[in-house]
């Protein structure tokens, strides 16, 4: 329920503030580098790297208008996944989103349970969430991906 309002309140703001956001170019890593560095008690099947993927950033928004967001930003970037294509296994730390697919189809892993997520389907992300995902289609799959991280 509370990513669920997150979802919402970050719809909102996109809309309201997304014409006046800072636009970037293109992220050389579509998951942080720390994310990667899992703690070793936890489980993880999935690959080290991201192979044939692309992030471009659309925009960001500074939220210290939100005391309890203070430090933070919203920042919404398309990826894409080439047929093939993995995102490297990660743990959200401090980094709570969702990625909506609008392409393809995308295999998201989380443990040993294999999610199919098709145009339309959202994926919500949570600290401490631990996933991984696969394009194992022909298509190439575009994802918009919104979440709030400390700003840099």
């Amino acid at each position: 329920m509370k990513l669920s309002i997150l979802a919402l309140s970050t719809t909102a703001l996109l809309v309201l503030f997304l014409p006046f956001a800072n636009a970037h170019e293109h992220e050389k890593s579509v998951v942080p580098e720390a994310e990667t560095q899992l703690d070793a008690a936890v489980t993880h099947h999935g690959p080290t790297e991201s192979i044939n993927i692309s992030a471009d950033v659309i925009g960001s928004v500074d939220l210290k208008t939100v005391q309890e967001l203070e430090g933070k930003q919203v920042r919404v970037r398309l990826i894409t996944i080439a047929s093939g294509g993995k995102v490297a296994v990660h743990q959200h730390d401090d980094r709570p989103g969702l990625a909506q697919i609008l392409s393809g189809v995308a295999v998201e892993y989380r443990g040993k349970k294999a999610i199919h997520h098709s145009p339309g389907s959202i994926a919500f992300e949570q600290d401490g969430d631990t996933h991984w995902w696969h394009n194992p289609f022909k298509e190439e799959v575009r994802a918009l991906v919104v979440d709030i991280l400390p700003k840099e």
